[in-house]
């Protein structure tokens, strides 16, 4: 009797970046950069060690330069190429980029207020403001890149180095959390969660640095 072949999947990690400058002085970064600080390098190195033992066949990240030095500084152990990527950039905010998070928040209090009222399918659509990406559209890209690199490294282990925004959007509609469970800010920086996937689902297996807020 043949055995039934064993399903390959793709283990992946998707980890946030280390803290950046603009992320210590409260400022929307967005699809703009800055320089990660000294405690974000620390960060970096410091997941260096805890994958340490992890055998990774790839090293994919965001094109932005906070996330992309993160993901050298871990790969540079390993002796692995990092593979730069636009579809997982940070979500797009638009003209708020490079201004005070606490200003934007005051600003877009009537949009916020509207998006809490909303089903979780009409947030996921929703725009805080024309100019800002909805999750939706993040998602496209993020499950675009994705199915492509599951397809490619079935049966193999993958790191990959993103963003706050698009790491909650994946995790709420993934199941994991509701919108008000996991606000902006939940996911710390160095943050990351562990799934599993062969295309088409995708299964949770860990979640480290990531504050879940029960009501």
């Amino acid at each position: 009797i043949m055995k039934k072949a064993k399903q390959a999947y793709c283990t992946f990690w998707v980890v946030r970046h280390g803290e950046s400058e603009w992320n210590r002085l409260g400022l929307i970064q967005g699809q703009l950069d800055s320089f990660l600080t000294s405690e974000g390098i620390k960060q970096a190195k410091k997941l260096r060690e805890i994958f340490k033992e992890t055998v990774f066949d790839s090293v994919y990240a965001s094109d932005l330069g906070r996330a992309l030095k993160t993901a050298e500084i871990i790969a540079s152990v390993k002796k692995l190429p990092v593979k730069k990527s636009h579809l997982l950039r940070e979500k797009h905010f638009g003209k708020f980029q490079g201004q005070e998070a606490e200003k934007v928040n005051a600003e877009l209090k009537k949009a916020f207020a509207l998006a809490e009222k909303l089903t979780k399918k009409e947030r996921f659509r929703f725009k805080l403001h024309p100019e800002i990406e909805s999750d939706e559209a993040m998602m496209n890209r993020f499950f675009k890149f994705l199915r492509k690199v599951v397809k490619k490294h079935l049966g193999q282990k993958v790191l990959l180095l993103t963003h706050g925004a698009m790491m909650r959007a994946f995790l709420i509609h993934l199941g994991f959390a509701e919108y008000h469970e996991l606000v902006p800010g939940s996911i710390s920086n160095a943050g990351y969660f562990v799934a599993t996937s062969d295309g088409l689902s995708f299964i949770l297996k860990e979640v480290v640095g990531i504050n879940k807020k029960l009501k």
